[in-house]
């Protein structure tokens, strides 16, 4: 196949509008792996916040451009867009490192179209970037997969855009799969680097582009979500569902800013940077109630971050030098030798914001809380659930539980599937397991899965999830302030409530308990047994509802293949099941399970 050898403007923001989708979707998924340097779960919401800013800096661009008939934007502009929207919208050091990685791209794409030679050298540039903006560089982390990108593209022979890219990806992935051999705190949680991760998407999301594959690689919004799942999470998007009733979903708490201002802060007249001698006033101590302790005596540690502008360049190296010894996580990313983005995570945020106004001119100033270290408690009880990889993994993940994923690619033995069970416990430190198979486990995996437990000084409760949607009622009515025994009585009863079917195709003509099948029909198996044959899906769905309803119910969720997905019509069902009353319908995409359509009605 013939693959493109350079990227023009064009197609250069679609492949930000993918990295926009992918890291959107995948959010969770980041913020879950966030342990490194504080476990504070925020690394995909700032990755996909900074890019996003990027996005919407070349959408203006092309807005712009197609408002005055000139034409599609060329690549220079798109990359420098690019990079000055991450930069002023920049979140958190994960953010900061891809604002590095955007700039390189734009370096290199001034010069003319981005080719195989361009993405080394941006790569190079990058790397550069992100070893002089981290003050303190730690291996393990995405400078480590970055470093390893930029010289697999750099020893790749072929020069081709597509060649080059490929090579980058594979460094990328495999440096991502060492990071926990590098870093004690990745190895004791059993997770990759959420940062790494990142990058590894931005930079499939770059071969996707290339390769000019469709989204499959960016999971599909739900079209709607259980209760007890925030669609703010996982950029998860709720579609309204059908049926009277509507959902009450919980919002997503957000960890409380203190400030967050897109002006100017002017310095005293007295600091303007244009004035400044060569040895500053020195700085005095702070009285400022940010600086205030926490519960435990010590001062609380926050997120510091601003733009910070100077007449010269070495007043932004005496800050550098100065906030080096107030705080860690400490970044420089500059956009010119006089202006930079500064993070750093401190205790003695009130000094830090002094400092900074001393020696220049500070805008953008935000503080975050961190996660009080003495105060954060490893939960006492998770619900651990087994779950194929991809959407059904992130629903599971965004009603609350830690999923084991499995999937059809893999050919995992016994002692696989139990050892992902087990890492998943010691990863929590949680002295309760409730685990729900959802129907993926022999008895013997079980048993062997218990027993590790034990072996693990854990107590695990297994409950009796056959399907994947007994699994989602049981997350439903999870409550982790019950006493475990009654937290997951509760969660049995719900799934055990729930009356289930699936549904395959007929692989050959037969005879079933439902009567004769022909090859390609429309098998319904419930308790064991085959109880519909059907010659479509739509037709199965809706007689399978209707068997299921007719010992009471309200609630319908569907499980579907994006094969079975696009031949089930809700509303043709919603009115099928009008006899019923006020019946709620959702329906998710499922890939990777061993049917094609799992129904459950509660």
């Amino acid at each position: 196949m013939a693959y493109p050898t350079r990227l023009d403007g064009a197609a250069l923001h679609s492949w930000a509008g993918r990295a926009v989708a992918c890291l959107s979707a995948r959010r969770a998924e980041l913020n879950a792996l966030n342990v490194f340097p504080v476990p504070d779960a925020d690394t995909g919401s700032n990755m996909a916040h900074t890019m996003e800013s990027a996005l919407a800096e070349a959408d203006k661009l092309f807005a712009a451009s197609e408002e005055s008939g000139s034409g599609v934007p060329s690549v220079h502009n798109v990359a420098a867009a690019l990079a000055s929207g991450s930069v002023r919208g920049a979140r958190g050091n994960s953010g900061v490192v891809l604002t590095q990685v955007l700039r390189g791209i734009a370096q290199v794409a001034a010069h003319g179209n981005i080719d195989g030679t361009a993405v080394r050298d941006s790569l190079a540039i990058a790397l550069d970037m992100v070893d002089r903006a981290i003050t303190d560089p730690v291996e393990g982390t995405v400078l480590t997969v970055l470093r390893a990108t930029s010289i697999a593209a750099n020893e790749e022979d072929d020069d081709s855009l597509h060649a080059v890219v490929k090579a980058a990806v594979d460094a990328a992935r495999t440096a991502l799969a060492n990071t926990p051999s590098q870093l004690d705190v990745l190895r004791d949680a059993g997770v990759v680097d959420a940062g790494g991760q990142g990058f590894v998407f931005l930079m499939e999301t770059l071969l996707d582009e290339i390769e000019g594959r469709g989204d499959e690689r960016i999971p599909e919004p739900l079209m709607a979500v259980p209760q007890g799942v925030s669609a703010g999470m996982s950029g998860l998007q709720s579609v309204q569902h059908i049926g009277a009733k509507a959902s009450n979903h919980p919002v997503p708490v957000l960890r409380p800013t203190f400030l967050d201002t897109p002006g100017t802060l002017a310095a005293a007249p007295s600091h303007s940077p244009g004035r400044h001698r060569r040895q500053p006033d020195p700085v005095p101590e702070p009285r400022h109630p940010i600086d205030r302790p926490s519960s435990h005596g010590s001062k609380q540690e926050l997120e510091v971050m601003f733009f910070f502008h100077v007449s010269e360049q070495m007043y932004l190296e005496q800050l550098e030098s100065r906030l080096s010894e107030m705080g860690n996580s400490l970044a420089i990313a500059r956009e010119t030798e006089t202006f930079a983005l500064v993070h750093i995570h401190s205790a003695e945020a009130g000094k830090v914001i002094e400092t900074a106004f001393a020696l220049g001119e500070v805008t953008g100033l935000r503080l975050e809380v961190l996660p009080d270290p003495t105060k954060v408690d490893a939960p006492t009880r998770i619900v651990l659930a087994v779950a194929p990889e991809g959407t059904l993994a992130r629903l599971f993940q965004d009603a609350g539980a830690v999923v084991v994923t499995t999937s059809a690619d893999e050919d995992m033995d016994e002692v696989e599937i139990v050892s992902r069970i087990v890492a998943a416990v010691r990863r929590y430190s949680a002295s309760e397991v409730i685990f729900l198979p959802n129907g993926m486990l022999s008895k013997r995996e079980l048993v062997s899965a218990e027993l590790a437990s034990h072996a693990s000084e854990r107590s695990m409760t297994i409950l009796s999830t056959s399907k994947l949607v007994n699994g989602l009622a049981a997350l439903a009515v999870h409550d982790p302030t019950q006493p475990v025994a009654v937290d997951a009585y509760a969660m049995t009863e719900a799934a055990n409530n729930m009356r289930t079917a699936d549904m395959h195709p007929a692989t050959r003509a037969a005879l079933t308990q439902a009567g004769a099948c022909s090859k390609g029909d429309i098998l319904v198996e419930s308790g064991g047994q085959i109880v519909l044959v059907e010659e479509n899906i739509q037709d199965a769905v809706n007689r399978t509802c209707d068997l299921l309803l007719q010992s009471g119910g309200e609630m319908v969720t569907i499980l579907a293949t994006d094969d079975a997905r696009a031949d089930i019509d809700l509303d043709v069902l919603q009115r099928f099941l009008e006899p019923w009353g006020d019946v709620d319908i959702a329906m998710y995409p499922a890939e990777g399970m061993k049917y094609s359509v799992e129904i459950g009605v509660e």
